[in-house]
């Protein structure tokens, strides 16, 4: 996420650092990626590195060059950025289709979930990633049988992205299903939020607003539902509205 020309801003990620070089009279933001202390995207390949970001004249992001610190194997990846924000450029299924026939079913139904999705989205949004995940859940309490399907405490889960294609930065949600018996006995007692109830259809749980993200969970005595999203409270919770079944063979937009 890009702040104030000379700054970069990057959720939760990169440690931001003024910057007062131009080159060819286009501002330069820089950042340096921080150590994956938690081991959850990208591992120790990227700790360190330096990211270089050259905006256009409207502010937009138009290069951007990422370089591994040394002594570690070394890796440049340097990406010309151009039509950002055109409409039209990528429709919705062009990438939702392809991300919902990625989904392993087999596996979820194996887990006994019963993933959900979101069944209306705001113009030009879209499905831009649908997976399969095993994740242990946070501070396990109870004591964990030697078999059980949660595999030592991870738990089986379908992962959603949606973006706003259009938009330059912000516009996301990010729904995961898992079921609500293996989150129980994994020992992820509680909601870890200390927001106000939801209820949405059968769901009920709670959802917590802060300067920079909306979060909460929810859970129909089934299903166990967490959700993130830039956008206010109030417009995630219209967007929970929709909650559905998910169809993997489904062609509309959502």
């Amino acid at each position: 996420m890009i702040g104030a020309p000379g700054h970069v801003v990057a959720h939760r990620r990169l440690v931001a650092v003024p910057v007062t070089a131009r080159l060819a009279r286009a501002p330069v933001l820089r950042a340096t990626v921080p150590p994956d202390d938690r081991d959850e995207r990208y591992g120790d390949a990227l700790d360190g590195a330096d990211v270089r970001v050259t905006l256009d004249e409207a502010g937009d992001i138009a290069h951007l060059v990422l370089t591994s610190a040394e002594p570690k194997p070394r890796l440049v990846l340097r990406l010309d950025i151009v039509r950002v924000g055109d409409s039209g450029v990528i429709a919705p299924s062009d990438v939702g289709t392809p991300a919902r026939s990625s989904v392993a079913i087999g596996e979820l139904v194996a887990a006994d979930v019963a993933p959900q999705e979101l069944g209306s989205l705001p113009h030009g949004w879209a499905l831009t990633k649908a997976s399969v995940a095993r994740r242990r859940p946070a501070m396990p309490r109870l004591p964990i049988p030697a078999v059980t399907r949660t595999q030592a405490g991870f738990c089986t889960s379908l992962d959603l992205q949606y973006d706003d294609l259009a938009a330059v930065s912000g516009g996301s949600l990010h729904l995961s299903t898992a079921s609500q018996a293996c989150v129980a006995v994994a020992g992820h007692v509680g909601t870890g939020s200390q927001g106000p109830p939801l209820r949405i259809g059968a769901f009920e749980g709670v959802v917590e607003e802060s300067w920079d993200r909306t979060v909460g969970v929810l859970s129909d005595g089934t299903a166990h539902i967490g959700f993130s999203s830039d956008l206010p409270a109030d417009e995630v919770v219209t967007l929970l509205a929709s909650l559905r079944p998910f169809d993997a063979e489904s062609t509309r937009p959502a």
